[in-house]
Protein backbone atom coordinates (compact mmCIF):
# COMPACT_ATOMS: atom_id res chain seq x y z
CA UNK A 1 0.00 0.00 0.00
CA UNK A 2 2.78 2.43 0.94
CA UNK A 3 4.55 1.84 -2.37
CA UNK A 4 1.38 2.39 -4.39
CA UNK A 5 0.58 5.58 -2.50
CA UNK A 6 4.08 6.99 -3.08
CA UNK A 7 3.87 6.00 -6.74
CA UNK A 8 0.44 7.66 -7.11
CA UNK A 9 1.75 10.86 -5.49
CA UNK A 10 4.80 10.99 -7.75
CA UNK A 11 2.85 10.32 -10.95
CA UNK A 12 0.23 12.94 -10.09
CA UNK A 13 2.50 15.49 -8.36
CA UNK A 14 2.36 18.28 -11.00
CA UNK A 15 -1.43 18.09 -11.21
CA UNK A 16 -1.74 17.75 -7.42
CA UNK A 17 0.33 20.87 -6.90
CA UNK A 18 -1.60 22.90 -9.44
CA UNK A 19 -4.89 21.72 -7.92
CA UNK A 20 -3.71 22.69 -4.43
CA UNK A 21 -2.87 26.21 -5.60
CA UNK A 22 -6.39 26.60 -7.02
CA UNK A 23 -8.10 24.92 -4.05
CA UNK A 24 -6.36 27.29 -1.62
CA UNK A 25 -7.28 30.24 -3.88
CA UNK A 26 -3.68 31.45 -3.87
CA UNK A 27 -4.33 33.33 -7.12
CA UNK A 28 -6.70 35.56 -5.10
CA UNK A 29 -4.89 35.60 -1.73
CA UNK A 30 -1.35 34.27 -1.41
CA UNK A 31 -1.50 34.50 2.40
CA UNK A 32 -3.97 31.58 2.45
CA UNK A 33 -0.97 29.23 2.47
CA UNK A 34 -0.18 30.33 6.06
CA UNK A 35 -3.67 29.36 7.32
CA UNK A 36 -4.88 26.53 5.08
CA UNK A 37 -3.55 23.24 3.80
CA UNK A 38 -4.74 20.96 1.01
CA UNK A 39 -6.27 17.67 2.12
CA UNK A 40 -6.51 14.63 -0.15
CA UNK A 41 -8.17 11.47 1.19
CA UNK A 42 -7.99 8.32 -0.91
CA UNK A 43 -9.35 4.80 -0.88
CA UNK A 44 -7.67 1.96 -2.77
CA UNK A 45 -9.29 0.91 -6.05
CA UNK A 46 -7.54 -2.45 -5.99
CA UNK A 47 -7.68 -5.68 -4.04
CA UNK A 48 -4.76 -6.83 -1.90
CA UNK A 49 -2.08 -8.50 -4.05
CA UNK A 50 -3.75 -7.35 -7.28
CA UNK A 51 -1.01 -6.84 -9.87
CA UNK A 52 -2.30 -5.17 -13.04
CA UNK A 53 -3.27 -1.71 -11.83
CA UNK A 54 -2.80 1.63 -13.55
CA UNK A 55 -0.61 3.31 -10.91
CA UNK A 56 -1.90 6.75 -11.90
CA UNK A 57 -5.47 5.67 -11.05
CA UNK A 58 -4.85 3.22 -8.22
CA UNK A 59 -7.05 5.16 -5.79
CA UNK A 60 -10.50 6.67 -5.59
CA UNK A 61 -10.42 10.27 -4.45
CA UNK A 62 -12.71 10.71 -1.49
CA UNK A 63 -11.86 14.16 -0.12
CA UNK A 64 -10.14 16.91 -2.07
CA UNK A 65 -10.40 20.28 -0.33
CA UNK A 66 -8.71 22.99 1.69
CA UNK A 67 -8.82 22.75 5.49
CA UNK A 68 -7.71 25.11 8.24
CA UNK A 69 -4.40 23.89 9.62
CA UNK A 70 -5.25 24.85 13.20
CA UNK A 71 -8.43 22.73 13.08
CA UNK A 72 -7.11 19.72 11.18
CA UNK A 73 -3.60 18.98 12.40
CA UNK A 74 -2.91 17.10 15.65
CA UNK A 75 -1.88 19.33 18.53
CA UNK A 76 0.91 17.12 19.86
CA UNK A 77 4.20 18.99 20.49
CA UNK A 78 6.23 17.05 17.91
CA UNK A 79 3.73 17.77 15.17
CA UNK A 80 3.49 21.45 16.14
CA UNK A 81 7.28 21.84 15.92
CA UNK A 82 7.29 20.32 12.43
CA UNK A 83 4.37 22.47 11.22
CA UNK A 84 5.83 25.65 12.70
CA UNK A 85 9.13 24.86 10.99
CA UNK A 86 7.35 24.47 7.63
CA UNK A 87 5.42 27.70 8.17
CA UNK A 88 8.67 29.52 8.94
CA UNK A 89 10.27 28.09 5.81
CA UNK A 90 7.29 29.43 3.85
CA UNK A 91 7.78 32.88 5.38
CA UNK A 92 11.49 32.75 4.54
CA UNK A 93 10.65 31.85 0.93
CA UNK A 94 8.22 34.79 0.82
CA UNK A 95 11.00 37.15 1.93
CA UNK A 96 13.10 35.85 -0.98
CA UNK A 97 10.38 36.80 -3.47
CA UNK A 98 8.58 33.48 -3.78
CA UNK A 99 4.90 32.89 -3.02
CA UNK A 100 5.74 30.42 -0.25
CA UNK A 101 5.29 26.83 0.86
CA UNK A 102 1.99 24.95 0.39
CA UNK A 103 1.27 22.08 2.76
CA UNK A 104 -0.53 19.10 1.34
CA UNK A 105 -1.74 16.14 3.46
CA UNK A 106 -2.42 12.97 1.45
CA UNK A 107 -4.12 10.15 3.32
CA UNK A 108 -5.38 6.63 2.66
CA UNK A 109 -8.15 5.67 5.06
CA UNK A 110 -8.71 1.95 4.33
CA UNK A 111 -7.66 -0.75 5.04
CA UNK A 112 -4.61 0.66 6.86
CA UNK A 113 -4.45 4.38 7.60
CA UNK A 114 -1.46 6.03 5.90
CA UNK A 115 -0.61 9.72 5.67
CA UNK A 116 2.00 11.76 3.84
CA UNK A 117 2.69 15.44 4.44
CA UNK A 118 3.91 16.70 1.11
CA UNK A 119 4.88 20.39 1.20
CA UNK A 120 5.94 22.14 -1.99
CA UNK A 121 7.17 25.59 -2.89
CA UNK A 122 5.35 27.96 -5.22
CA UNK A 123 7.77 30.25 -7.02
CA UNK A 124 5.40 32.27 -9.18
CA UNK A 125 1.63 32.55 -9.02
CA UNK A 126 1.48 33.79 -12.63
CA UNK A 127 1.98 30.22 -13.91
CA UNK A 128 -1.29 29.23 -12.18
CA UNK A 129 -3.48 32.00 -13.60
CA UNK A 130 -6.33 32.27 -14.24
CA UNK A 131 -8.07 30.72 -11.23
CA UNK A 132 -9.71 27.39 -12.14
CA UNK A 133 -13.10 27.10 -10.39
CA UNK A 134 -13.39 23.49 -11.65
CA UNK A 135 -10.14 22.35 -10.00
CA UNK A 136 -11.81 19.50 -8.11
CA UNK A 137 -13.55 17.97 -11.12
CA UNK A 138 -10.53 18.45 -13.38
CA UNK A 139 -8.12 16.71 -11.01
CA UNK A 140 -10.57 13.90 -10.26
CA UNK A 141 -10.95 13.18 -13.99
CA UNK A 142 -7.17 12.85 -14.32
CA UNK A 143 -6.24 10.94 -11.18
CA UNK A 144 -9.17 9.00 -9.74
CA UNK A 145 -10.02 5.37 -10.48
CA UNK A 146 -13.65 6.54 -10.76
CA UNK A 147 -13.38 9.91 -12.51
CA UNK A 148 -17.15 10.49 -12.48
CA UNK A 149 -17.32 10.19 -8.68
CA UNK A 150 -16.78 13.73 -7.37
CA UNK A 151 -18.01 14.54 -3.89
CA UNK A 152 -19.01 18.15 -3.30
CA UNK A 153 -16.96 20.29 -0.94
CA UNK A 154 -17.97 19.65 2.65
CA UNK A 155 -20.17 22.25 4.36
CA UNK A 156 -17.21 22.98 6.68
CA UNK A 157 -14.88 23.81 3.79
CA UNK A 158 -13.50 27.27 4.60
CA UNK A 159 -12.67 28.36 1.03
CA UNK A 160 -15.66 27.98 -1.28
Amino acid sequence: MEHRLRNWIELNRPDLQDTAVHALKLVENQDNLFTYMFLVTLQPAFKPREKNIDPRKAFVIHVLEPVRMDEFLPKDPGNQVAINSLKQKGKDLRKQGYVGLVMMQIMVTDPIPLAHMSPFGVADIETHKPYDPNWKENFTKKASAFPGFVLPLSPQCPLK
